[in-house]
Order: C-alpha cells, then sequence, then structure tokens
C-alpha cells in the first residue's frame, strides 16, 4: 500500500503526467498484493476451517481465483514493461 500510495503523489511523475497504471511496477505489486492478501486469508483460517469443517472449498477457491487475476496483472506488467524498452 505504501509503494502505491508513492506512486500516485510523487511530484516527477506528476509533473510529467505519467500515469501510475501505465508503470510496470504498479502491475506487478497490484498482482502479489492481491494474491499474498487472499493467501494471508487461507492461512489465517485455515486452522479453524479444519475443525469446523465449514466452507472447505471457500477460502481455497478465494485464492485460486486471486492467483489467476495476479497472472492477469503480471501479464499487463510485462505488456507495459515490453511497450518502455521499444
Amino acid at each position: 500500500m505504501i509503494f502505491f500510495a508513492q506512486l500516485l503523489f510523487d511530484e516527477e511523475l506528476v509533473k510529467e503526467s505519467v500515469f501510475i497504471n501505465s508503470l510496470p511496477n504498479f502491475w506487478f505489486n497490484a498482482g502479489l498484493f492481491i494474491y499474498l492478501s487472499c493467501s494471508f486469508l487461507d492461512f489465517l483460517t485455515y486452522n479453524f476451517f479444519l475443525k469446523l469443517s465449514l466452507g472447505d472449498a471457500t477460502i481455497p477457491a478465494l485464492v485460486f481465483v486471486s492467483g489467476i487475476l495476479e497472472s492477469i496483472l503480471f501479464y499487463i506488467g510485462l505488456l507495459k514493461a515490453k511497450k518502455l524498452r521499444v
């Protein structure tokens, strides 16, 4: 979250009219943030759901979907990085 705030209020980027969604680092960190946030929920609640046998597929499904979102965001970041090099 701190990285996103730094990018959002970076004076050099604002002066050059560079939007943060055009930077590859934004997309990489957004993907990692989504995946790790959902994985943290999985790790945090695993024993609780194991004891109660409730929602056996809920949290792992959330982690699976967040992994797909992470891959999509990484792909967007790689496309942005490729455009910057050309």
